[in-house]
């Protein structure tokens, strides 16, 4: 992810802290994901891919991997829209000698999809 960042902020010419979030993650988590899902519909002989034919490319995902930007395998149903239930935490410290910042593994948590949580 942060090569890249690297990359997409010399193309653009943008500061490297620039759009430096959890929310470009998500963004680009959420750009795999439809991509794996309109190579999945394509690959299923719909070659201009509808909504619903995505949908479809969407609900047939059981722990697809997106490239480490997820804490786990996601995995979607025709009734269950969740991703996944993982999370993995890190520690953050800063770095003196460099003037960046650390990131450690802690530990990965998961936790049971009850369908009784459906729509929370």
């Amino acid at each position: 992810m942060l090569r890249i960042h690297r990359v997409y902020r010399e193309k653009d010419r943008r500061p490297l802290d620039r759009y430096k979030d959890q929310f470009y993650v998500q963004g680009h988590a959420a750009a795999l994901m439809w991509r794996k899902a309109v190579e999945r519909a394509i690959e299923a002989g719909h070659e201009s891919p509808t909504g619903e034919d995505l949908k479809a490319a969407l609900e047939s995902f059981q722990n697809v991997v997106l490239d480490g930007m997820t804490a786990g395998p996601i995995s979607f149903s025709p009734t269950d829209h969740r991703p996944q239930a993982n999370e993995s935490v890190y520690a953050v410290s800063a770095r003196t000698d460099a003037g960046g910042v650390v990131f450690r593994f802690v530990d990965q948590y998961s936790i049971e999809l009850d369908p009784k949580w459906l729509g929370y």
